[in-house]
């Protein structure tokens, strides 16, 4: 058939639509602030990453910390921390 589209007619589309930002849907630069919001919030004592003071599992899944930065509505990791410890 001619207008059967084969795999290497496929490419990659940014979409704004679920599941983006969505937990392992998270492009580069989201999933680095992610990380930079769980070290700081490590730092500040909200946040126990598995394996640090003999945790074997979070305080937190990444699915609530990503909840939390997001519902901090702050793009800047340092502000959502600051905003979560204010709540």
């Amino acid at each position: 058939m001619a207008d059967k589209m084969g795999d290497n007619d496929l490419e990659r589309v940014d979409s704004f639509q679920y599941p983006a930002a969505h937990l392992g849907h998270l492009n580069e630069i989201q999933q680095r602030r992610l990380d930079e919001f769980k070290e700081l919030a490590a730092k500040k004592g909200y946040y126990t990453p598995a394996g640090q003071n003999g945790a074997k599992v979070p305080s937190h899944d990444d699915a609530t910390m990503l909840y939390v930065y997001w519902k901090a509505c702050c793009p800047d990791p340092r502000g959502s921390v600051n905003i979560w410890h204010s709540r």
